[in-house]
């Protein structure tokens, strides 16, 4: 059994160093998708560079998602306001899900016993003392704690349900993991 790290990376160049750290110990690869444009759909620059973190190159694995998502909303010229704040957001949305399921290209030849961690890259999971050999026919939700900005800006009546891992035999897709949630909402 593997553990496979995924996560999506803008340019939190020092948040990616403590996760790296923190968590070098218990995965076996960290898989990366770095997306060559912003949510809004404007061109970037890439960030992640394999200099930067040395010590963890043959641990990470980087994509580059140059393509847009194909099912994009095309705004008019003739849209409200409202119209187009909506359109936007919704796409924004589908740019972010698409960056996601990009990590599944990495995932397709996995051990059905390995374990896919599918989290943000401010989401670090505290592996220290959970044996993930346990997850079987389920789905892990790690509960977090909860810090604005700064690691010293605790919100300690707030806990964050962010990281998912299951094994890639219960695996559909990043996405899917991501929008699983801890608790079932009634319909209303």
């Amino acid at each position: 059994m593997k553990i496979y790290d995924c996560f999506m990376f803008s340019d939190e160049k020092m948040l990616l160093e403590v996760r790296l750290n923190l968590l070098n110990k218990f995965v076996d690869k960290f898989i990366i998708a770095e997306a060559a444009y912003f949510h809004n759909g404007e061109a970037k620059n890439l960030n992640f560079n394999y200099k930067d973190y040395p010590e963890f190159k043959n641990k990470i694995e980087y994509l580059v998602v140059k393509d847009q998502p194909p099912n994009l909303i095309s705004t008019e010229r003739n849209d409200s306001k409202k119209e187009l704040e909506k359109k936007n957001i919704i796409n924004s949305i589908r740019r972010d899900n698409f960056q996601r399921d990009t990590l599944n290209n990495s995932l397709k030849s996995l051990n059905k016993e390995d374990i896919i961690l599918i989290n943000d890259l401010d989401e670090i999971p505290n592996l220290e003392d959970y044996n993930l050999n346990k997850i079987d026919n389920e789905i892990i939700i790690f509960k977090q704690k909860m810090f604005y900005y700064k690691f010293n800006l605790l919100y300690e009546n707030f806990i964050w349900f962010g990281t998912k891992a299951t094994k890639k035999k219960n695996f559909i897709s990043p996405q899917w993991l991501r929008e699983i949630k801890n608790k079932n909402y009634p319909l209303w």
